[in-house]
């Protein structure tokens, strides 16, 4: 399959694809995109860095939680998070979280730079779609503190509005927090933080807000209840929304790819079907980042009977240092970590949190995530039915710039 050259053709999906209707016409032509994010020339090895960890990153996530609940985390989040504690570390720390980051070039200004543009240019898109991604820093008055450069960096490059709060009161600083990240994320993630413990120093929080309508809506009066096919083989009755339409599908290595357009077509949920009789571990084994890349380049328009079922999930991973120890980032949570470009004190990283949400209806999706980096001391006739009836993988995407902003697993989209 041949590679995607333009990163603006990145977002694309595969399925089950009934060959007589395909045809590269049609939906090719979406309508004008109204504010394009512009990565630099030279930047693409960052948004590859940032494609190749948001898959290597799940497939962790999926390794540690075994369970058949429904997972969701968005790799933007946790990628911007982890940069901004990049720019504070040093030597080895700051080794392992490159390589954590999957990023190739140490030329930090440049991911600042990249950084920067999506966190300024994702929400101008599309008018009609409602995205927000904002920073903060939260260090405590009482105890050692930050170095300023660092403040001042991370300020410009993120516009992370810095807080300085008396992490002594603590009950005080934690509703403060959980107050910020509630309402930057429409008040769906709520009570992130539970403590704060007597060594944390500095919380460097990301929060994440989506509101996409659906290019073409879904009716309601079209809505029925159908079986799902959990990952456990039990039957599920739950509601499936349902149209007739001309969407870009592929069908590839046992895997079906659907894009499901929002607004204009730049924000896309690209549904990631397997075939039956092939488990979800599999096929999420068998995808990264390239061949991802290499399903979209080979998607065709392919009119279909939707029955996508609807869904709210929220799922949150309280530490996300086992993850990320296995993506090789394990020393900056132990006090041979390096962070004196932070802090002059010796700091390693004490929490790493992350909570998302997400609902899908016959009007479109919304969904929200935070990440949060604690800081301390040491210490035709009829169309071909396309049902999603069956555990499946789903990705929500820029095109533009190509960045991944959720990706998830419904194994029973009527378990909350």
């Amino acid at each position: 399959m041949a590679k995607l050259i333009n990163i603006r053709a990145f977002c694309i999906v595969s399925g089950i694809c009934f060959l007589a209707a395909c045809n590269k016409s049609g939906l090719d032509q979406y309508p004008p995109v109204i504010n394009p994010v512009n990565i630099p020339i030279g930047s693409s090895d960052i948004t590859r860095s940032m494609n190749d960890f948001a898959f290597d990153f799940f497939k962790t996530v999926l390794n540690n939680d075994k369970t058949e609940s429904n997972k969701l985390v968005s790799p933007l989040s946790i990628f911007i998070t982890l940069s901004m504690i990049y720019n504070g570390s040093g030597n080895a720390t700051r080794d392992s979280i490159a390589h954590a980051l999957r990023l190739t070039s140490g030329d930090i200004q440049k991911l600042n730079d990249v950084c920067k543009i999506l966190i300024e240019g994702l929400p101008t898109v599309d008018n009609k779609v409602k995205i927000s991604l904002v920073n903060s820093i939260w260090y405590n008055t009482n105890g050692p503190q930050p170095v300023p450069d660092f403040l001042t960096t991370i300020n410009q490059s993120y516009h992370a509005a810095v807080k300085p709060v008396d992490f002594f009161n603590s009950e005080t600083a934690i509703n403060e927090i959980n107050n910020w990240v509630a309402d930057n994320t429409n008040q769906k993630i709520k009570n992130i933080l539970d403590n704060i413990d007597s060594g944390d120093l500095m919380f460097l929080i990301n929060a994440i807000y989506f509101k996409g309508p659906w290019k073409n809506k879904f009716e309601v009066s079209k809505t029925i209840n159908e079986d799902f096919h959990t990952s456990e083989g039990n039957l599920v009755s739950t509601p499936f929304m349902v149209q007739e339409n001309t969407i870009h599908y592929a069908h590839s290595n046992n895997l079906q790819v659907a894009e499901l357009p929002y607004s204009a077509g730049e924000y896309n949920v690209y549904i990631v079907l397997p075939d039956e009789n092939t488990h979800l571990t599999e096929t999420m084994a068998s995808i990264n980042a390239t061949t991802f890349h290499e399903l979209l380049s080979d998607t065709q328009s392919v009119k279909f009977s939707i029955h996508l079922p609807k869904w709210k999930s929220s799922y949150k991973i309280n530490s996300l240092r086992p993850g990320l120890a296995a993506m090789g980032m394990d020393i900056a949570f132990t006090d041979q970590a390096d962070f004196t470009k932070m802090y002059t004190h010796p700091v390693q990283v004490t929490k790493a949190i992350h909570q998302t949400f997400i609902e899908v209806t016959e009007e479109g999706t919304e969904a929200a995530a935070a990440t949060v980096i604690g800081v301390g001391t040491t210490a035709s006739t009829s169309p071909p039915v396309l049902k999603i009836n069956r555990p499946f993988i789903y990705v929500i995407a820029e095109k533009s710039s190509g960045t991944i902003l959720f990706t998830g697993v419904i194994n029973n989209p009527a378990q909350p």
